[in-house]
């Protein structure tokens, strides 16, 4: 995500939140290896994308005016 190398405690993030395949790690697609607050932060998002994909449209929308402000 970050195209930086990971820190001590990275997660494995499982892509696949059903309970009952969270033990099958035989499909390594099904995992994203993630810095912890990246980790956070696709499941602080991914509660309001499901309902709402245009929520990253609006985040970016932020991020670019921050952008600007900054003057990056």
């Amino acid at each position: 995500m970050t195209l930086r190398p990971l820190r001590a405690g990275w997660n494995l993030h499982h892509l696949n939140l059903d309970e009952k395949d969270y033990t099958d790690i035989s499909d390594e697609t099904h995992f994203a290896c993630l810095n912890k607050k990246t980790h956070d932060t696709v499941h602080f998002l991914y509660v309001y994308y499901v309902k709402d994909e245009t929520i990253l449209i609006r985040l970016k929308e932020i991020l670019d005016k921050m952008k600007e402000l900054n003057g990056k």
